[in-house]
């Protein structure tokens, strides 16, 4: 669970996060965005099997290379939720303008 106080900002795990009523927007979108994403490429690991089971290995091929982009896009999320986290501990949860 996330424990926000005036000095050390918020810990804990993503869900609690997501779920505490005071984050920002930003904060918000971050978390969904991230959210869709981790269940995304865990999809396109199902479809890529599924296709290549019943032979289309070219769709499975595909599915592969969006499992590589969509896991770009985790890498850079996690980067920016970082840095977003790391702005609002600076200044004791209130987002910066």
């Amino acid at each position: 669970m996330i424990e926000r106080s005036g000095t050390t900002g918020y810990r804990g795990d993503l869900a609690g996060l997501r779920d505490d009523g005071s984050a920002d927007q930003t904060l918000q979108n971050l978390l969904k965005s991230m959210t869709l994403a981790l269940d995304l490429r865990a999809r396109y690991r199902v479809f890529e099997f599924e296709a290549a089971q019943e032979g289309h290995r070219d769709v499975a091929a595909l599915f592969s290379r969006l499992r590589a982009v969509e896991g770009q896009q985790v890498t850079e999320l996690g980067q920016r939720l970082h840095e977003h986290l790391g702005q609002l501990n600076a200044t004791n949860g209130k987002p910066a303008r």
